[in-house]
Protein backbone atom coordinates (compact mmCIF):
# COMPACT_ATOMS: atom_id res chain seq x y z
CA UNK A 1 0.00 0.00 0.00
CA UNK A 2 1.14 3.53 -0.77
CA UNK A 3 1.02 6.73 1.26
CA UNK A 4 -2.32 8.46 0.82
CA UNK A 5 -4.33 5.29 0.23
CA UNK A 6 -7.24 4.59 2.55
CA UNK A 7 -8.51 1.53 4.37
CA UNK A 8 -11.94 2.44 5.68
CA UNK A 9 -11.53 5.65 7.63
CA UNK A 10 -7.77 5.15 8.00
CA UNK A 11 -5.41 7.05 5.71
CA UNK A 12 -2.00 5.39 5.15
CA UNK A 13 0.98 7.58 6.04
CA UNK A 14 3.89 5.15 5.56
CA UNK A 15 5.01 1.57 6.01
CA UNK A 16 6.76 0.98 9.34
CA UNK A 17 7.36 -2.78 9.49
CA UNK A 18 6.86 -6.28 8.18
CA UNK A 19 5.87 -9.37 10.14
CA UNK A 20 5.49 -13.05 9.40
CA UNK A 21 1.88 -12.74 8.29
CA UNK A 22 1.44 -9.07 7.46
CA UNK A 23 2.74 -5.56 6.95
CA UNK A 24 2.43 -2.73 9.46
CA UNK A 25 1.55 0.82 8.42
CA UNK A 26 1.34 4.12 10.24
CA UNK A 27 -2.11 5.54 9.49
CA UNK A 28 -4.30 8.45 10.52
CA UNK A 29 -7.77 7.95 11.92
CA UNK A 30 -9.70 10.79 10.30
CA UNK A 31 -12.74 10.29 12.51
CA UNK A 32 -10.89 10.55 15.85
CA UNK A 33 -7.97 12.62 14.47
CA UNK A 34 -5.17 10.42 15.80
CA UNK A 35 -2.36 8.25 14.45
CA UNK A 36 -2.64 4.47 14.75
CA UNK A 37 -0.89 1.39 13.40
CA UNK A 38 -2.53 -1.00 10.95
CA UNK A 39 -1.33 -4.60 10.75
CA UNK A 40 -2.58 -5.83 7.38
CA UNK A 41 -2.68 -9.54 6.56
CA UNK A 42 -0.72 -10.25 3.39
CA UNK A 43 -2.99 -10.89 0.38
CA UNK A 44 -1.45 -14.32 -0.28
CA UNK A 45 -2.67 -15.46 3.15
CA UNK A 46 -6.24 -14.21 2.77
CA UNK A 47 -7.44 -17.62 1.59
CA UNK A 48 -5.39 -19.57 4.14
CA UNK A 49 -7.96 -20.56 6.74
CA UNK A 50 -5.38 -21.41 9.40
CA UNK A 51 -3.54 -18.09 9.04
CA UNK A 52 -6.77 -16.12 9.02
CA UNK A 53 -7.87 -17.95 12.18
CA UNK A 54 -4.53 -17.21 13.85
CA UNK A 55 -4.70 -13.56 12.77
CA UNK A 56 -8.12 -13.19 14.33
CA UNK A 57 -6.99 -15.05 17.42
CA UNK A 58 -4.24 -12.48 17.94
CA UNK A 59 -6.83 -9.71 17.89
CA UNK A 60 -9.18 -11.43 20.33
CA UNK A 61 -6.41 -12.59 22.66
CA UNK A 62 -4.59 -9.27 22.93
CA UNK A 63 -7.78 -7.21 23.15
CA UNK A 64 -8.61 -9.21 26.29
CA UNK A 65 -5.31 -8.12 27.90
CA UNK A 66 -5.21 -4.84 29.75
CA UNK A 67 -1.61 -3.99 30.59
CA UNK A 68 0.53 -0.91 29.86
CA UNK A 69 3.37 -3.15 28.64
CA UNK A 70 1.23 -4.88 25.98
CA UNK A 71 0.19 -3.19 22.75
CA UNK A 72 -3.49 -2.18 22.65
CA UNK A 73 -5.64 -3.55 19.82
CA UNK A 74 -8.67 -1.39 19.05
CA UNK A 75 -10.47 -3.44 16.41
CA UNK A 76 -10.21 -5.98 13.61
CA UNK A 77 -11.58 -4.84 10.25
CA UNK A 78 -12.35 -6.44 6.88
CA UNK A 79 -12.42 -3.74 4.24
CA UNK A 80 -12.07 -4.02 0.47
CA UNK A 81 -10.93 -7.61 0.62
CA UNK A 82 -8.29 -6.73 3.26
CA UNK A 83 -8.14 -8.04 6.81
CA UNK A 84 -6.29 -5.80 9.25
CA UNK A 85 -5.83 -5.05 12.93
CA UNK A 86 -6.03 -1.50 14.26
CA UNK A 87 -3.58 -0.98 17.15
CA UNK A 88 -2.04 1.86 19.08
CA UNK A 89 0.99 3.49 17.46
CA UNK A 90 4.05 3.09 19.67
CA UNK A 91 6.33 6.05 19.05
CA UNK A 92 9.83 4.72 19.60
CA UNK A 93 12.25 2.10 18.31
CA UNK A 94 12.41 -1.67 18.45
CA UNK A 95 14.76 -3.21 20.97
CA UNK A 96 16.74 -4.51 17.98
CA UNK A 97 17.47 -0.97 16.84
CA UNK A 98 18.40 0.10 20.35
CA UNK A 99 20.79 -2.83 20.62
CA UNK A 100 22.35 -1.99 17.25
CA UNK A 101 22.81 1.62 18.38
CA UNK A 102 24.91 0.30 21.27
CA UNK A 103 23.60 2.83 23.80
CA UNK A 104 21.96 0.42 26.28
CA UNK A 105 23.40 0.49 29.79
CA UNK A 106 23.32 -2.46 32.19
CA UNK A 107 20.66 -0.78 34.34
CA UNK A 108 18.47 0.09 31.34
CA UNK A 109 18.78 -3.45 29.92
CA UNK A 110 17.63 -4.94 33.22
CA UNK A 111 14.78 -2.42 33.43
CA UNK A 112 13.57 -3.38 29.93
CA UNK A 113 13.72 -7.09 30.79
CA UNK A 114 11.83 -6.44 34.01
CA UNK A 115 9.07 -4.59 32.14
CA UNK A 116 8.76 -7.37 29.55
CA UNK A 117 8.56 -9.98 32.33
CA UNK A 118 5.76 -7.99 33.96
CA UNK A 119 3.84 -7.77 30.67
CA UNK A 120 4.26 -11.50 30.02
CA UNK A 121 3.06 -12.24 33.54
CA UNK A 122 -0.22 -10.52 32.66
CA UNK A 123 -0.50 -12.54 29.45
CA UNK A 124 0.24 -15.81 31.26
CA UNK A 125 -2.32 -14.93 33.90
CA UNK A 126 -4.83 -14.69 31.05
CA UNK A 127 -3.65 -18.11 29.79
CA UNK A 128 -1.83 -16.68 26.76
CA UNK A 129 1.74 -17.75 25.85
CA UNK A 130 3.50 -15.41 23.42
CA UNK A 131 6.01 -17.91 21.93
CA UNK A 132 7.87 -15.30 19.84
CA UNK A 133 9.70 -13.03 22.28
CA UNK A 134 12.62 -11.42 20.46
CA UNK A 135 14.09 -7.90 20.11
CA UNK A 136 11.98 -7.19 17.01
CA UNK A 137 8.78 -7.73 19.02
CA UNK A 138 9.70 -5.37 21.85
CA UNK A 139 9.25 -1.64 21.32
CA UNK A 140 11.00 0.95 23.49
CA UNK A 141 9.15 4.25 23.64
CA UNK A 142 11.03 7.53 23.81
CA UNK A 143 10.21 7.71 27.53
CA UNK A 144 11.92 4.29 27.98
CA UNK A 145 8.76 2.27 28.54
CA UNK A 146 8.76 -1.17 26.89
CA UNK A 147 5.84 -2.60 24.90
CA UNK A 148 5.40 -6.23 23.84
CA UNK A 149 4.10 -6.57 20.26
CA UNK A 150 3.00 -9.26 17.82
CA UNK A 151 1.04 -12.02 19.49
CA UNK A 152 0.67 -13.70 16.08
CA UNK A 153 2.19 -16.96 17.35
CA UNK A 154 0.46 -16.83 20.71
CA UNK A 155 -1.31 -19.95 21.97
CA UNK A 156 -3.59 -20.76 24.88
CA UNK A 157 -1.68 -21.91 27.94
CA UNK A 158 -4.53 -24.06 29.23
CA UNK A 159 -7.38 -25.63 27.31
CA UNK A 160 -10.65 -25.62 29.23
CA UNK A 161 -14.21 -26.68 28.68
CA UNK A 162 -15.77 -24.24 26.28
CA UNK A 163 -17.63 -21.37 27.80
CA UNK A 164 -18.19 -17.67 27.28
CA UNK A 165 -14.89 -16.74 28.94
CA UNK A 166 -12.91 -19.57 27.29
CA UNK A 167 -13.98 -19.06 23.68
CA UNK A 168 -10.89 -17.06 22.82
CA UNK A 169 -8.57 -19.47 24.63
CA UNK A 170 -9.67 -22.51 22.60
CA UNK A 171 -9.41 -20.98 19.15
CA UNK A 172 -5.89 -22.10 18.33
CA UNK A 173 -3.82 -25.08 19.39
CA UNK A 174 -0.45 -25.84 17.82
CA UNK A 175 -0.06 -29.34 16.39
CA UNK A 176 2.64 -31.54 17.98
CA UNK A 177 5.83 -31.58 15.91
CA UNK A 178 5.11 -28.17 14.33
CA UNK A 179 8.00 -25.75 14.94
CA UNK A 180 6.92 -22.11 15.14
CA UNK A 181 8.90 -19.07 16.19
CA UNK A 182 12.28 -17.44 15.63
CA UNK A 183 14.98 -20.12 15.83
CA UNK A 184 17.59 -18.21 17.83
CA UNK A 185 15.08 -17.31 20.58
CA UNK A 186 12.91 -20.43 20.82
CA UNK A 187 13.24 -22.83 23.73
CA UNK A 188 14.66 -26.36 23.31
CA UNK A 189 11.21 -27.90 23.75
CA UNK A 190 9.81 -25.46 21.18
CA UNK A 191 12.62 -26.37 18.75
CA UNK A 192 11.80 -30.06 19.17
CA UNK A 193 8.14 -29.42 18.38
CA UNK A 194 7.04 -30.50 21.85
CA UNK A 195 4.20 -29.06 23.89
CA UNK A 196 5.06 -25.61 25.24
CA UNK A 197 3.81 -23.49 28.11
CA UNK A 198 4.76 -20.18 29.75
CA UNK A 199 8.26 -21.46 30.46
CA UNK A 200 9.11 -21.14 26.77
CA UNK A 201 8.63 -17.35 27.09
CA UNK A 202 10.99 -17.39 30.10
CA UNK A 203 13.69 -19.03 27.99
CA UNK A 204 13.24 -16.53 25.15
CA UNK A 205 13.44 -13.56 27.52
CA UNK A 206 16.63 -15.02 28.99
CA UNK A 207 18.16 -15.11 25.50
CA UNK A 208 17.08 -11.50 24.89
CA UNK A 209 18.71 -10.39 28.17
CA UNK A 210 21.92 -12.20 27.25
CA UNK A 211 21.99 -10.51 23.84
CA UNK A 212 21.29 -7.06 25.29
CA UNK A 213 24.26 -7.41 27.63
CA UNK A 214 26.78 -9.05 25.29
CA UNK A 215 25.67 -7.95 21.84
CA UNK A 216 25.71 -11.60 20.73
CA UNK A 217 23.12 -14.34 20.52
CA UNK A 218 24.20 -17.38 22.56
CA UNK A 219 23.00 -19.79 19.85
CA UNK A 220 24.21 -18.04 16.72
CA UNK A 221 25.03 -20.42 13.87
CA UNK A 222 25.95 -20.20 10.22
CA UNK A 223 22.68 -21.88 9.28
CA UNK A 224 19.30 -22.45 10.87
CA UNK A 225 20.27 -26.08 11.45
CA UNK A 226 23.43 -24.99 13.30
CA UNK A 227 21.39 -22.69 15.54
CA UNK A 228 18.85 -25.42 16.23
CA UNK A 229 21.61 -27.88 17.14
CA UNK A 230 23.25 -25.32 19.43
CA UNK A 231 20.12 -24.45 21.39
CA UNK A 232 19.19 -28.12 21.80
CA UNK A 233 22.61 -29.51 22.73
CA UNK A 234 24.83 -26.64 23.91
CA UNK A 235 24.69 -24.56 27.08
CA UNK A 236 25.10 -20.79 26.73
CA UNK A 237 28.46 -19.43 27.85
CA UNK A 238 27.92 -17.22 30.89
CA UNK A 239 30.98 -14.99 31.15
CA UNK A 240 32.78 -14.50 34.47
CA UNK A 241 32.36 -10.78 33.81
CA UNK A 242 28.68 -11.04 34.75
CA UNK A 243 27.89 -10.23 38.38
CA UNK A 244 27.18 -13.44 40.31
CA UNK A 245 23.50 -12.59 40.87
CA UNK A 246 22.96 -11.84 37.17
CA UNK A 247 24.82 -14.98 36.07
CA UNK A 248 22.53 -17.03 38.31
CA UNK A 249 19.44 -15.39 36.77
CA UNK A 250 20.60 -16.12 33.21
CA UNK A 251 21.50 -19.74 33.96
CA UNK A 252 18.12 -20.38 35.56
CA UNK A 253 16.20 -18.61 32.77
CA UNK A 254 18.04 -20.58 30.05
CA UNK A 255 18.08 -23.94 31.78
CA UNK A 256 17.45 -26.61 29.14
CA UNK A 257 15.63 -28.71 31.72
CA UNK A 258 12.20 -27.17 31.80
CA UNK A 259 11.61 -28.49 35.34
CA UNK A 260 14.60 -26.63 36.82
CA UNK A 261 14.06 -23.46 34.81
CA UNK A 262 12.08 -20.59 36.35
CA UNK A 263 8.62 -22.03 36.74
CA UNK A 264 6.77 -18.76 36.27
CA UNK A 265 7.71 -15.41 34.80
CA UNK A 266 6.90 -13.61 38.04
CA UNK A 267 9.88 -15.25 39.77
CA UNK A 268 12.17 -14.05 37.01
CA UNK A 269 10.71 -10.54 37.25
CA UNK A 270 11.27 -10.44 41.01
CA UNK A 271 14.91 -11.50 40.67
CA UNK A 272 15.48 -8.89 37.95
CA UNK A 273 13.92 -6.21 40.16
CA UNK A 274 16.10 -7.19 43.12
CA UNK A 275 19.21 -7.04 40.94
CA UNK A 276 18.23 -3.64 39.50
CA UNK A 277 17.59 -2.18 42.96
CA UNK A 278 21.01 -3.47 44.05
CA UNK A 279 22.57 -1.63 41.10
CA UNK A 280 20.77 1.57 42.10
CA UNK A 281 21.98 1.29 45.70
CA UNK A 282 25.56 0.77 44.55
CA UNK A 283 25.26 3.73 42.19
CA UNK A 284 24.02 5.97 45.02
CA UNK A 285 26.82 4.81 47.32
CA UNK A 286 29.45 5.43 44.63
CA UNK A 287 28.04 8.86 43.85
CA UNK A 288 28.09 9.80 47.55
CA UNK A 289 31.70 8.65 47.86
CA UNK A 290 32.74 10.60 44.76
CA UNK A 291 30.98 13.71 46.09
CA UNK A 292 32.79 13.41 49.43
CA UNK A 293 36.18 13.16 47.75
CA UNK A 294 35.72 15.97 45.26
CA UNK A 295 33.62 18.52 47.12
CA UNK A 296 35.30 18.79 50.54
CA UNK A 297 38.46 20.89 50.38
CA UNK A 298 41.29 20.48 52.96
CA UNK A 299 41.29 22.89 55.89
CA UNK A 300 45.07 23.40 56.04
CA UNK A 301 47.21 24.36 53.08
CA UNK A 302 49.92 21.76 53.54
CA UNK A 303 51.87 20.18 50.71
CA UNK A 304 49.93 16.91 51.20
CA UNK A 305 46.65 18.76 50.94
CA UNK A 306 47.81 20.51 47.77
CA UNK A 307 48.57 17.10 46.27
CA UNK A 308 45.13 15.81 47.33
CA UNK A 309 43.32 18.73 45.74
CA UNK A 310 45.34 18.37 42.55
CA UNK A 311 44.59 14.67 42.27
CA UNK A 312 40.85 14.84 43.01
CA UNK A 313 39.74 17.90 41.03
CA UNK A 314 39.43 17.97 37.28
CA UNK A 315 41.43 20.44 35.20
CA UNK A 316 38.40 22.70 34.90
CA UNK A 317 37.74 22.61 38.62
CA UNK A 318 41.42 23.30 39.32
CA UNK A 319 41.33 26.36 37.05
CA UNK A 320 38.21 27.60 38.79
CA UNK A 321 39.83 26.92 42.16
CA UNK A 322 42.93 28.97 41.16
CA UNK A 323 40.74 31.75 39.81
CA UNK A 324 38.92 31.81 43.15
CA UNK A 325 42.26 32.17 44.99
CA UNK A 326 43.22 35.13 42.77
CA UNK A 327 39.90 36.81 43.56
CA UNK A 328 40.41 36.24 47.28
CA UNK A 329 43.94 37.75 47.04
CA UNK A 330 42.60 40.87 45.30
CA UNK A 331 39.91 41.25 47.96
CA UNK A 332 42.49 40.96 50.76
CA UNK A 333 44.73 43.60 49.10
CA UNK A 334 41.82 46.03 48.83
CA UNK A 335 40.93 45.38 52.47
CA UNK A 336 44.48 46.21 53.61
CA UNK A 337 44.50 49.43 51.54
CA UNK A 338 41.23 50.53 53.09
CA UNK A 339 42.54 49.84 56.61
CA UNK A 340 45.41 52.35 56.11
CA UNK A 341 43.06 55.36 56.06
CA UNK A 342 40.09 53.96 57.95
CA UNK A 343 41.77 53.87 61.45
CA UNK A 344 43.00 57.54 61.55
CA UNK A 345 39.60 58.79 60.44
CA UNK A 346 37.93 56.86 63.25
CA UNK A 347 40.38 58.28 65.82
CA UNK A 348 39.64 61.86 64.71
CA UNK A 349 35.89 61.26 64.91
CA UNK A 350 36.25 59.82 68.43
CA UNK A 351 38.35 62.81 69.65
CA UNK A 352 35.87 65.29 68.24
CA UNK A 353 33.02 63.51 69.99
CA UNK A 354 34.88 63.60 73.34
CA UNK A 355 35.62 67.36 73.05
CA UNK A 356 32.01 68.10 72.21
CA UNK A 357 30.88 66.21 75.28
CA UNK A 358 33.24 68.10 77.62
CA UNK A 359 32.17 71.45 76.14
CA UNK A 360 28.49 70.67 76.62
CA UNK A 361 28.44 69.12 80.08
CA UNK A 362 31.20 71.10 82.00
CA UNK A 363 29.41 74.53 82.32
CA UNK A 364 26.23 72.96 83.58
CA UNK A 365 28.22 70.93 86.11
CA UNK A 366 29.91 74.14 87.44
CA UNK A 367 26.60 76.00 87.75
CA UNK A 368 25.00 73.13 89.62
CA UNK A 369 27.91 72.92 92.13
CA UNK A 370 28.00 76.73 92.94
CA UNK A 371 24.29 76.97 93.63
CA UNK A 372 24.37 74.17 96.15
CA UNK A 373 27.05 75.87 98.32
CA UNK A 374 25.16 79.22 98.43
CA UNK A 375 22.35 77.71 100.56
CA UNK A 376 24.34 75.90 103.30
CA UNK A 377 22.68 75.68 106.84
CA UNK A 378 24.51 74.83 110.16
CA UNK A 379 22.76 73.01 113.08
CA UNK A 380 24.02 71.88 116.59
CA UNK A 381 24.07 68.16 116.90
CA UNK A 382 25.32 67.76 120.58
CA UNK A 383 25.98 69.72 123.84
CA UNK A 384 29.38 68.00 124.55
Amino acid sequence: MLAGEKLGRYKIIRKIGTGGMGEVFLAHDEQLDRNLALKVLLPEFSDDEQRVTRFKFEARAVSALNHPGIITIHEIVEEGGRLFLVTEFVDGATLRRRMEAGDLTLAESISIAEQVADALAAAHEANIVHRDIKPENIMIRHDRYAKVLDFGLAKPKILKQAGNEDETIQMVKTLPGLVMGSVRYMSPEQARGKETDERTDIWSLGVVIYEMLTGENPFEGETISDSLAALIHEDPEISDKFPDALARILRKAMDKNVETRYQNIGELGQDLKAFRMGLERESISMSAADFTKTSVLPKQDTSENKTLVHSTLSADNTAAFQSGNENITRINTISRQRSLWFLPVMLVIAAAGLALGVWYFLPSLSRSTGASFNSVQVSRLTND
